[in-house]
């Protein structure tokens, strides 16, 4: 179970932490990060398209349930043809240029 925890003394922004099974898992930049980089269609049928809004990405991966590989896109485009996956959920593994990894579910139908 993840818990979403905010914390607002006397700072000048919230504090935002992510715990799961009591240790923290994300922090508020982190989070912000994530929020910034949007997936869409979400169910997608034939492309997904991504919006980085200004977040600098080196490589893009897609994976299955399972934890497979089955997609690498180092040739950054706002979308990715995903028309011959099969059905079913995958994983959309984002590395930033900072080697930070963003991960955001998918499904395809």
């Amino acid at each position: 179970m993840i818990n979403y925890h905010q914390i607002n003394p006397d700072f000048e922004q919230d504090i935002c932490l992510v715990y799961k099974k009591g240790i923290i898992v994300k922090t508020n930049e982190e989070l912000k990060k994530e929020a910034i980089i949007n997936i869409w269609p979400n169910p997608a049928t034939r492309q997904i398209n991504i919006e980085r809004n200004n977040i600098e990405i080196s490589k893009i991966e897609i994976v299955n349930i399972m934890g497979v590989l089955l997609k690498t896109c180092t040739e950054l485009k706002k979308s990715i043809d995903i028309s011959d996956l099969s059905n079913g959920i995958y994983f959309v593994k984002i590395t930033t240029c900072d080697n930070e990894i963003i991960i955001r579910k998918i499904m395809k139908n």
